[in-house]
């Protein structure tokens, strides 16, 4: 099971795993998603990669005529955060060659996630 931290989100100066720097509230609203939890299945940046070409259509946050759904684009970039990976993974979504919002999804990550430094 992955253990996720719903708890800060902003950036910690210690220099630990980054934080997921985005509105406390929604970050609740993707945590309670039935959606993202069926995402915890998914263990590799392929098979994220895989359901993002399937089943995402738009880079939404929430999902269409919903304030509190969050989209399937959004949980797709939470899960990105959740799961180990490499910088050579990472790239597998932002070079994705078939899906547009493949690579959003890895250029949303970089923006919530990494450390403008790091960048």
């Amino acid at each position: 099971p992955v253990k996720i931290d719903s708890s800060s989100t902003s950036s910690s100066s210690s220099g630990g795993k980054p934080i997921f720097q985005c509105n406390a509230m929604l970050k609740d609203q993707i945590l309670k998603s039935s959606y993202f939890k069926s995402l915890l299945k998914l263990n590799t940046v392929d098979a994220l990669a895989e359901e993002i070409s399937g089943f995402c259509d738009s880079i939404d946050i929430y999902q269409a005529g919903s304030a509190t759904s969050p989209s399937v684009f959004l949980c797709c970039v939470f899960r990105l955060f959740t799961l180990e990976h490499s910088e050579e993974e990472l790239s597998i979504l932002l070079d994705h060659p078939r899906s547009v919002c493949a690579r959003c999804v890895g250029f949303l990550y970089l923006r919530f996630a990494e450390k403008p430094e790091q960048l």
